[in-house]
């Protein structure tokens, strides 16, 4: 179970921190060009629901 935790909170960590990141530089955009925030957000959104290749 150690083992799985030292894995796990980092990856859990890291993913909030960029995930903040990303959200400040949408938010950061939307102010100056909101067009640049719009195709951005537009792209990140449909590539969600592209399916992984395998």
């Amino acid at each position: 179970m150690i083992r799985q935790l030292l894995i796990t909170v980092p990856v859990a960590l890291a993913s909030v921190i960029l995930g903040s990141m990303g959200a400040y530089f949408f938010y950061m955009q939307m102010e100056r060009r909101p067009w640049v925030s719009n195709v951005g957000f537009s792209i990140i959104s449909l590539a969600t629901f592209l399916p992984a290749r395998r």
